[in-house]
């Protein structure tokens, strides 16, 4: 199931020429989730490896900076430019249709009842 939900996110991102997890990792940045490329590992359950060539890309494009933390050198902090901030308010919207998409037909309470076991089963991976 999730796979059809990344896909979908995938086709609708195309046009920004953005994947589903560099989507999440812009996302993450943005909601305050994770500041650090381990965080982020944790966060969208990705390996350090994807993470860094997803990151690599991204600082590329200039939508995040990697930012040597001033009270630990041997760590980066990241953080969303404004263009990474723009690119993902305009993505917002498709993200927000592929949801709507995915849950159509389900009560309030049930949504709230699959959030909830999708998030112990991620506490439970992590």
């Amino acid at each position: 199931m999730q796979l059809l939900f990344w896909q979908e996110i995938d086709g609708k991102l195309a046009a920004s020429e953005l994947s589903a997890i560099q989507w999440g990792i812009l996302k993450a940045l943005y909601d305050g989730r994770a500041r650090t490329p381990t965080a982020l590992c944790r966060v969208l359950l990705a390996d350090s490896s994807i993470m860094t060539r997803k990151l690599d890309s991204l600082e590329k494009r200039g939508l995040i900076e990697r930012i040597r933390s001033t009270s630990d050198r041997r760590c980066v902090e990241l953080t969303l430019t404004a263009n990474g901030r723009q690119l993902l308010r305009g993505t917002l919207p498709h993200i927000v249709d592929a949801s709507n998409r995915q849950l159509r037909g389900f009560t309030v309470e049930e949504v709230r009842t699959v959030k909830h076991l999708l998030d112990r089963m991620i506490v439970n991976l992590s």
